[in-house]
């Protein structure tokens, strides 16, 4: 079972975070304050990170969240790459 996030010192430093886990509903605060259609408008217009979907899940990279959240420019930071060693 996934955990919801309510605090900033929650978000994962790396990887994706589940938009869900995210968005405020109507039973509960949680720590982005708006509904999964404004993240998506927001994304299609720029104004937040881009979601992708994973295994049926909407998700987001952490790194990017973090930034968001910060009031500092997400499309500057850099993803750490993938490890593609086998």
């Amino acid at each position: 079972m996934r955990n919801p996030i309510y605090k900033f010192e929650d978000i994962p430093t790396t990887g994706l975070v589940i938009l869900h886990d995210c968005l405020t509903t109507e039973a509960e605060q949680r720590i982005l304050p708006c509904t999964r259609l404004t993240w998506s408008r927001w994304a299609k217009s720029g104004k937040a990170p881009p979601i992708k979907k994973i295994f049926g899940f909407t998700a987001v990279h952490a790194e990017h969240l973090r930034a968001f959240l910060q009031g500092e420019d997400w499309r500057e930071v850099k993803l750490p790459a993938a490890n593609n060693a086998a």
